[in-house]
C-alpha cells in the first residue's frame, strides 16, 4: 500500500568568462551544480551554537532557583499554552491535523491499532497576541509538534533565533504519571528527512491528514476527537500548515544571504549592506507590503551592487533552496467516502486497505530518499560585474527578512515615525470623474487622476467615494503613483469631511493602508497602519475637489496628495546603528543572523521610545542541554 504523511519526519553570478567552480568544500546540488542552501552532509552541532529553542522559553521555570523544564500534560494542556501567545485567525490560533498514517519514524508505534492512536501534527502559524505583563513571545511559522501518545513522546521543531535555525527535540516518558524529558535530538538523524532542516509537509490535497473523509470516518468510528482535536477537520487546516512550512523553509536562505551574501572583505561594506537590507525590509512593512520598484532606490542598488560581488566570490553557480514538499499520497489508494469516480462508502471496504500490522512505502514517496532543490537563485552570468540589474530575487529576499517582523513591530514603527513628522511635499494632478450608479448611497464618484507633465515627476490616481445626502460614507484610493517608484497598495480612506459652497466640492481625507483582509485565515495577519507611498513617506492627506452643480454632473476636478517624508527619521536610526556596530558597539549588523530582538531595540531607541521587555534573550536561564539517547 501507499503511506503519506503530514510533516514533521524526525528522523552568477556572472560573468561567462569567469570559471565556475564551486568553493571548496561547498555541498553542491547534482543537477544545477549550485551550492546547497542547506544539506544532509551539514547538519551543525545538536547542541545550540548560541541560544535555545523557543520550545525551551516557553516551558522552562525555576523551581528552588533550579531552571527545569516544565512540559504540561495532556497534550491539550500544552497546545492550551500555547495558543495564549497567538492571534486567533478566521480558524484557530493553533492549526492541528491527525496523521493515523503517516511516514514518520514512528509510523508503525500504534500498529495494529492505527485509528486508535493517530499522531498529531500541529503548527503555530498565527502572528502573535501581546500577553500583558510579557514580552511578545513570536511563534508564528516558528513551533511545530508531531505527538504520539504510543510512545509517549512528542518531536518538536522550533526555531532559535539567536543562531538563526531550527532546533530538533524530543520529549519523552510523555504519558499519564510520567515525567516528560526534554532532549535535543541528534540532527544528523533528524535531516535524512528534513533535509531543508525545517519543518516539511506534503503537497495538497493532503490525503494523509484528517480532512480526508476515508482517514476522519475511521476515526470518527474511534472517537469524535483525539488530543483536543476533531477527528475531521476542513481541508483548510492542512492548507494553512503547508503555507507555514513554505515561509519557515525559506528562513535558512534569507538568514545565508544575509550573513554570507552582505559579507565582504571590508567590515563597513559588510555592515552598510545589512543596513540598507534592515532599512528595506522595514520599509517593506512600512508600506504594507510594497516594494519600490526603481533601481534607483539608494538601498536597492546597495544590495543589488554587493550580491553581484558576493555571487562571484561565493557562489559562482548559485545557491539551491532545499524543499519542504513530501509527494501527497492518500492511504487507501483510490477509495473514498465522498462522491467521485470510485467512491468507497462502505466502512468494511475502508478497513480493508487499512495494513494489518506494518506500514510499507514505496520509495519515491520515502521521505529520507534525496529530494530536488525548490529553486535555484542566481544572478544572470553573461551580465558584467559592473551591470546596474538586480537580482531576479531581491524582492523576494526584502520581504523575507520582513517576515521576520510582526504586526505589533510594524505598527510601533508606524505610529513613531508618523509622529516624528518630517518635510512636506504636494502632489497635485487633475482628475476625470464619472458617477456611478448605486442603490445604496445617493451619490458614488469615480476619479481618475493624471499629472499633465512628465518632469520632473509623474503622478497619478484613482479613487472611488460614495457620499448620502452631502456626508461622506466610504471611500478607497487605489494606484496612488508617484514615478519611478511604482503604485502604492490600495489605501482605505478612515475618515472624510465634506466641504460645500455654491460651486465647488471638497473631500479631505485621511487614509490608512487596506491590505488588512478578511478573507479566509487572513484577519489580523498585517498591521493597521498609515497610508504611505512605496518610498516609506506617509500621506496624511488627500483632498478631492470638483465643481457640481446640484444635479451631481461632476466630470472633472483635482486630487492633492500631502505627503510628509517622516522615513528619513528611520534611515537615521539605521544608520546610527551601523556606525555602532563598525566600532563595535552593536553586533546586530555584524556577522550573526538576523535577529528581531537584537535589531529592532536600539532603532526604537534612537526614535525617541522608552525600552521594551524582548522575548528570548537570556540564554543562562536553562537547564544543561541533553542529546537524546547520551
Amino acid at each position: 500500500m501507499h503511506v503519506a504523511s503530514g510533516f514533521i519526519v524526525f528522523g552568477t553570478m556572472i560573468v561567462a568568462w569567469l570559471s565556475l567552480v564551486p568553493p571548496v568544500g561547498a555541498v553542491i546540488e547534482s543537477e544545477s551544480g549550485a551550492e546547497w542552501v542547506a544539506s544532509v552532509d551539514e547538519p551543525g552541532p545538536n547542541v545550540p551554537p548560541v541560544g535555545r529553542s523557543l520550545f525551551d522559553y516557553l516551558f522552562t521555570e525555576r523551581i528552588d532557583g533550579i531552571p527545569q523544564y516544565r512540559v504540561p500534560f495532556p497534550f491539550e494542556a500544552l497546545t492550551g499554552e500555547i495558543e495564549v501567545y497567538l492571534r486567533a485567525t478566521t480558524t484557530r490560533s493553533l492549526q492541528k491535523v491527525l496523521i493515523p498514517l503517516g511516514r514518520s519514524l514512528h509510523r508503525n508505534a500504534a500498529s495494529p491499532h492505527f485509528f486508535k492512536s493517530p499522531r498529531a501534527v500541529v503548527a503555530a502559524e498565527a502572528d502573535p497576541l501581546s500577553v500583558p505583563g510579557k514580552p511578545l513571545v513570536v511563534l508564528k511559522d516558528r513551533l511545530y509538534l508531531g505527538y504520539q501518545p504510543s510512545v509517549a513522546a512528542i518531536e518538536v521543531i522550533s526555531y532559535n533565533e539567536s543562531a538563526g535555525r531550527f532546533e530538533f527535540q524530543v520529549v519523552e516518558d510523555y504519558r499519564p504519571g510520567g515525567t516528560p524529558r526534554v532532549y535535543y535530538a541528534e540532527r544528523a538523524i533528524c535531516l535524512g528527512c528534513h533535509q531543508n532542516h525545517a519543518p516539511i509537509f506534503a503537497i495538497q490535497p493532503w490525503d494523509e491528514s484528517n480532512s480526508n473523509p476515508s482517514v476522519s470516518t475511521l476515526l470518527m468510528r474511534e472517537q469524535p476527537n483525539f488530543y483536543g482535536i476533531p477527528s475531521f477537520t476542513g481541508i483548510d487546516i492542512p492548507g494553512l500548515i503547508g503555507l507555514s512550512t513554505d515561509r519557515a523553509n525559506l528562513f535558512s536562505t534569507y538568514q545565508l544571504i544575509w550573513r554570507e551574501g552582505c559579507s565582504a572583505t571590508d567590515k563597513t561594506e559588510s555592515i552598510k549592506c545589512r543596513a540598507n537590507a534592515l532599512f528595506a525590509a522595514l520599509r517593506y512593512r512600512l508600506a504594507a507590503d510594497t516594494h519600490p520598484g526603481t533601481r534607483q532606490d539608494d538601498a536597492r542598488f546597495i544590495l543589488a551592487t554587493r550580491f553581484r560581488e558576493t555571487w562571484r566570490e561565493k557562489w559562482p553557480t548559485g545557491i539551491a533552496i532545499p524543499s519542504r514538499e513530501l509527494p501527497d499520497l492518500d492511504p487507501f489508494g483510490g477509495a473514498k467516502t465522498y462522491l467521485g469516480v470510485g467512491a468507497i462508502r462502505k466502512l468494511e471496504l475502508l478497513e480493508t486497505r487499512v495494513p494489518v500490522d506494518v506500514i510499507s512505502i514505496d520509495d519515491e514517496f520515502e521521505p529520507l530518499y534525496a529530494r530536488g532543490p525548490l529553486e535555484v537563485w542566481d544572478l544572470p552570468r553573461r551580465m558584467p560585474a559592473s551591470a546596474g540589474m538586480e537580482p531576479s530575487w531581491l524582492d523576494e529576499f526584502i520581504a523575507g527578512l520582513g517576515e521576520f517582523l510582526v504586526p505589533q513591530d510594524v505598527e510601533i514603527f508606524d505610529r513613531i515615525l508618523a509622529e516624528s513628522g518630517g518635510a512636506v511635499t504636494l502632489y497635485q494632478a487633475p482628475c476625470d470623474i464619472k458617477i456611478i450608479p448605486n442603490s445604496l448611497v445617493d451619490t458614488m464618484l469615480s476619479f481618475s487622476c493624471r499629472e499633465q507633465q512628465t518632469m520632473p515627476i509623474l503622478f497619478s490616481a484613482e479613487a472611488r467615494v460614495q457620499l448620502d445626502n452631502g456626508e461622506f460614507i466610504d471611500g478607497l484610493i487605489k494606484n496612488v503613483r508617484v514615478d519611478p517608484y511604482g503604485p502604492a497598495r490600495s489605501l482605505k480612506a478612515t475618515e472624510g469631511e465634506v466641504l460645500r459652497n455654491e460651486k465647488n466640492w471638497r473631500l479631505v481625507l485621511k487614509a490608512r493602508a487596506a491590505n488588512d483582509g478578511a478573507s479566509l485565515g487572513e484577519v489580523g495577519r498585517h498591521p493597521r497602519i498609515n497610508a504611505r507611498l512605496p518610498t516609506g513617506e506617509l500621506i496624511s492627506e488627500i483632498v478631492l475637489e470638483w465643481v457640481q452643480s446640484d444635479n451631481f454632473n461632476a466630470n472633472s476636478g483635482s486630487i492633492t496628495v500631502t505627503v510628509l517624508n517622516d522615513i528619513s527619521h528611520l534611515r537615521k536610526a539605521v544608520e546610527s546603528l551601523a556606525e555602532q556596530s563598525d566600532i563595535g558597539l552593536s553586533d546586530a549588523l555584524t556577522d550573526g543572523a538576523f535577529r528581531r530582538s537584537a535589531l529592532l531595540p536600539p532603532l526604537l531607541r534612537s526614535l525617541g521610545m522608552a525600552p521594551l521587555a524582548w522575548c528570548c534573550l537570556d540564554d543562562d536561564k536553562f537547564p544543561p542541554v541533553q542529546i537524546v539517547g547520551q
